[in-house]
C-alpha cells in the first residue's frame, strides 16, 4: 500500500465544508526543510478551523493514505487509517437483531473520511457508460451520491481499483445467478465473489463499519459516531429539514470520519440475517450471513430519528434498491 507523509503542497478549502482532505501531492517530500515549511503554510491556513486537528494528527502520525484518484476537482483524496482491534458489537437494548452484544475482532483497514460524491461517481458513469444516478437540480457534484444500488456501489469499487492499478476485490458474474441471493424479486442476483486478500477498494463489512463508527481503538464510547449529542455530529430529523447535506459539515468522530451517524444510510457488504449476532461465526473478521434477501445499511439518514443513528443501529434493504437516503463510502485493506 502506498503511503504518503501528509505534508502537502496545498490545503484545499474550495468552500466551507468542502473536502479538505483532498490535498495536492507534496512536491518536496525529499526535502525536509521544504516539507516543514510547506506544512507550516497550510497548517496556518487551516488553523482555527475544524480541520486543523486532522492536519495535525496526520502530520504527527504520518498515517494518511494518498489515493491518486482525482475526484471532481482533480485533487487526491486522503483515507483514514483504522488500526485493527477488538470491540463489543451490537447492544443489549433495542430490537432483537441488535442482540446480543458480542466480541468481534477486525484487521486494520483504510476508510474514506467522507461518503463518495456525485462528482466521483459520475466520472465512473462517464467512463463506463453506466447509468447516471438521479438527483435534484440543486444537488451539485460535491454532495454525497445517492440513488445507487448495492450492485452499483460494488461496480464503482472495481472500476476505481482498476483505474488506480489495484487488484479488484470483486469478481462479478452477471451471467450467473447467485444462489445466496434468496430474494426472488431481485432482477439482478449477480454472482459476486469477494476476494478478501485483494488490495483494491470495496465496501466495508458491517463489523468494520461499526468498529470505525465507534472510533476503533480510540473507542469514543459515545452513543453516536463522535458524540453523545447527535446534533453535533449528524443530520437527522432534528437538524436536516428533510434533505441530505454535503459531507464534512458536522463534527467528526475520534478517527476523523465524518457523517457516520445520520445524513445518509451507507451500504455494507453483508447479507442481513435476523439472528446473525447469536451465531458462532461472527467473531473474527465476520463477513455476514451466508445468504439473504437484503443487504445491511448503517448509520441512519436525514429523515430518521436519533434511534436509527446510534452506532449499533442496523437496517436491511434489497441490494437492487435505490433511494435518495442511501449512499456509500469505501475502504481498502
Amino acid at each position: 500500500m502506498k503511503q504518503l507523509d501528509p505534508i502537502c503542497h496545498d490545503l484545499l478549502l474550495a468552500r466551507e465544508g468542502e473536502f479538505v482532505f483532498r490535498l495536492n501531492y507534496f512536491a518536496f517530500q525529499n526535502d525536509e526543510k521544504g516539507l516543514r515549511q510547506t506544512f507550516q503554510t497550510f497548517y496556518d491556513y487551516a488553523s482555527g478551523s475544524r480541520y486543523a486537528a486532522l492536519v495535525q494528527e496526520n502530520y504527527n502520525a504520518k498515517r494518511a493514505f494518498y489515493s491518486p484518484n482525482f475526484n471532481l476537482i482533480g485533487v487526491p483524496l486522503f483515507f483514514v487509517f483504522v488500526e485493527g482491534g477488538s470491540f463489543t458489537m451490537g447492544n443489549a437494548e433495542g430490537d432483537d437483531y441488535h442482540k446480543p452484544p458480542h466480541e468481534v475482532t477486525v484487521d486494520s483497514f483504510w476508510m474514506s473520511p467522507l461518503e463518495i460524491t456525485y462528482g466521483e461517481y459520475c466520472e465512473f458513469c462517464r467512463e463506463t457508460k453506466h447509468d447516471y444516478p438521479e438527483r435534484e437540480q440543486n444537488i451539485t457534484n460535491d454532495y454525497p451520491v445517492t440513488n445507487v444500488s448495492w450492485y452499483d456501489a460494488v461496480e464503482y469499487c472495481n472500476w476505481r481499483s482498476e483505474k488506480e492499478g489495484l487488484t479488484p476485490c470483486y469478481t462479478i458474474r452477471k451471467d450467473i445467478l447467485d444462489s445466496s441471493a434468496v430474494n426472488g424479486s431481485d432482477p439482478y442476483r449477480w454472482l459476486i465473489v469477494f476476494n478478501r486478500e485483494a488490495d483494491g477498494y470495496r465496501l466495508p463489512t458491517e463489523a468494520e463499519w461499526e468498529y470505525a463508527a465507534r472510533g476503533g481503538l480510540k473507542n469514543d464510547n459515545t452513543k453516536y459516531a463522535g458524540s453523545d449529542f447527535l446534533d453535533e455530529v449528524g443530520w437527522y430529523t432534528g437538524t436536516a429539514k428533510d434533505t441530505f447535506r454535503k459531507g464534512g459539515l458536522k463534527k467528526p468522530n475520534g478517527l476523523l470520519l465524518f457523517d457516520m451517524s445520520g445524513n445518509l444510510w451507507e451500504w455494507c457488504w453483508d447479507w442481513f440475517e435476523y439472528n446473525y449476532y447469536s451465531g458462532d461465526n461472527n467473531h473474527d473478521n465476520p463477513l455476514g450471513a451466508g445468504n439473504g434477501a437484503a443487504k445491511i445499511i448503517r448509520g441512519g439518514c436525514f429523515s430518521n430519528s436519533s434511534e436509527d443513528c446510534l452506532v449499533y443501529s442496523r437496517y436491511k434493504v434489497e441490494a437492487y434498491y435505490k433511494s435518495n437516503k442511501i449512499g456509500f463510502r469505501i475502504v481498502r485493506n
